[in-house]
């Protein structure tokens, strides 16, 4: 695992670039990988580019570039996001199907998974996905390239530390928000910024890993727990498609609304032990870590 910054490293500059390089290599390699599932891969890929717009994020005030390679990374990505999508709805299908368990009419949930699962099919055999998976390897290669001259205005820990702690912020008070409201899109708001949390804690984990183990995983269920919420949000959304089959929308809809409620209290009680703490609390215990390490 190459996903962290290391206490001995020559500078932050230095890791920055040995990260984001790596992170560009496996999405390359993802994208030339011709015989591997094309769903895994797209799933891959993905990932990378969250968890490079997760690392420059955490050295944003310092990063002059930040803006550019954030948008282009994003904008990779969104190439694919249709083509998830599909897979995404199909895997919320079998969730909520065993989620039900013994309750559930199958004869009911068969034909939308069918309908589900042709949608998929039909789209990984698309003509227009080669071409997107030609423009993701062009647009991450051009920012592979540029990732190894990016420049930091400080090059210090304290970059880290201000990242570190500002996006813990952004998701303490984005939990706030989202438990007023109860919206559907504060709640996805709010797991954005817990994947940034869990990167960037992912990233600082050598600052002691026995102690920022349980962090990390904390910070990962709780990602886990709203990602799924809001493949349940999208889900609801589709079972509105007069196109798909009326009888197993109707018969979804009530169980799917009930899942959600379900993840929406799990995340919230997660999310009040994960953001128990003060920001500048929490940054300044991992920065006298990070300082002991070194």
């Amino acid at each position: 695992m190459t996903y962290h910054f290391k206490p001995s490293e020559s500078s932050i500059q230095h890791g920055l670039r040995r990260i984001a390089v790596d992170q560009f290599d496996r999405a390359l390699r993802d994208a030339d990988d011709h015989d591997g599932d094309i769903h895994v891969r797209v799933h891959d890929m993905r990932k990378r580019g969250k968890q490079l717009r997760g690392l420059i994020r955490l050295v944003r005030p310092s990063f002059p570039a930040y803006a550019e390679e954030n948008a282009a990374i994003r904008d990779a990505a969104r190439l694919l996001s249709d083509f998830r999508d599909k897979t995404s709805a199909l895997d919320t299908c079998d969730h909520l199907a065993d989620a039900i368990g013994p309750g559930l009419d199958r004869h009911a949930l068969e034909p939308l998974r069918e309908a589900l699962l042709d949608r998929r099919h039909r789209a990984e055999h698309d003509p227009d996905l080669t071409d997107r998976l030609a423009d993701f390897r062009r647009e991450i290669a051009a920012c592979r390239d540029r990732a190894l001259g990016w420049e930091l205005e400080e090059d210090s820990f304290d970059v880290l530390r201000a990242g570190f702690e500002d996006y813990y912020r952004r998701g303490r008070d984005a939990m706030k928000h989202a438990r007023e409201t109860g919206h559907a899109e504060d709640m996805h708001e709010w797991r954005k910024r817990v994947k940034d949390h869990g990167h960037h804690a992912r990233l600082l984990r050598r600052a002691w890993p026995r102690k920022t183990k349980p962090h990390i995983k904390a910070a990962g269920d709780l990602g886990d727990l709203l990602g799924t919420h809001h493949n349940y949000a999208v889900f609801q959304v589709l079972l509105q498609d007069p196109s798909l089959p009326g009888q197993s929308r109707h018969a979804l809809a009530g169980p799917a609304a009930e899942q959600m409620e379900m993840l929406e209290k799990k995340a919230l009680g997660l999310g009040a032990h994960l953001y128990a703490e003060k920001p500048k609390a929490l940054s300044k215990r991992w920065a006298a870590w990070w300082r002991l390490r070194q």
